[in-house]
């Protein structure tokens, strides 16, 4: 990191790396059901850069947690604005992660067979609606989004991370678009009977902030 942790910081980061390396160890023995880790922290106090010190620390390791060459992480927001934002701290704070290891999932030109390891993937849920080109093949794209993700899982599913940034508000929107985008994270934490394969074994939530 380019900045030095708070201690309650390093505390929570090294607590969420330990709970990873066992859900890795669980998975990689064939564990059938999720494994979610959960960092749960009040509005201020820097859930992105701990969140971020996580990656680097799944990816580089240290003297207590092994490193994770493989591992490829998918950032599940709400709001694409959101998503540029956590980017954008990621590339301010991070000592491990440039620019060109953070992708964002365009709708338009994404096409990828599996993610790729060692990158950090941004994605609006809203893009993954029954009505977006992200789940259907033609114009270019041969693999629809959701076999993407199957292919990646398939390939090392205890090297594969999702977060789900549920902290701010438009996780809780209202109306015909809220309830899609709520739906869709359900079917990343818990699958669903059309896609049950295609869940992740490993999920980082950064939950609504405690008052």
């Amino acid at each position: 990191m380019k900045l030095e942790l708070r201690e309650f910081q390093e505390t929570a980061v090294d607590q969420l790396l330990g709970q990873a390396r066992l859900a890795r160890a669980e998975v990689a023995g064939g564990a059938s059901k999720p494994q979610t880790l959960v960092l749960a922290s009040p509005t201020g106090s820097g859930k992105t850069v701990m969140a971020t010190a996580f990656i680097e620390g799944v990816v580089t390791g240290n003297d207590e947690h092994e490193a994770d060459s493989d591992a490829t992480f998918l950032w599940i927001s709400y709001q694409p604005d959101l998503n540029e934002q956590t980017r954008d701290k990621i590339i301010d704070t991070s000592s491990v992660l440039s620019a060109s290891d953070l992708s964002t999932v365009e709708a338009e030109s994404f096409n990828a067979e599996r993610l790729e390891p060692g990158r950090v993937y941004f994605l609006n849920a809203q893009k993954l609606g029954q009505d977006k080109r992200l789940l259907s093949r033609g114009d270019g794209r041969i693999h629809t989004f959701w076999e993407t993700i199957k292919n990646t899982r398939s390939a090392g599913p205890e090297s594969f991370y999702v977060i789900i940034d549920e902290a701010h508000k438009g996780m809780q929107s209202s109306g015909q678009a809220g309830a899609q985008a709520e739906s869709i994270m359900q079917k990343f934490l818990l699958g669903s009977s059309a896609r049950r394969e295609s869940r992740p074994h490993q999920t980082c939530s950064r939950p609504s902030p405690r008052r």
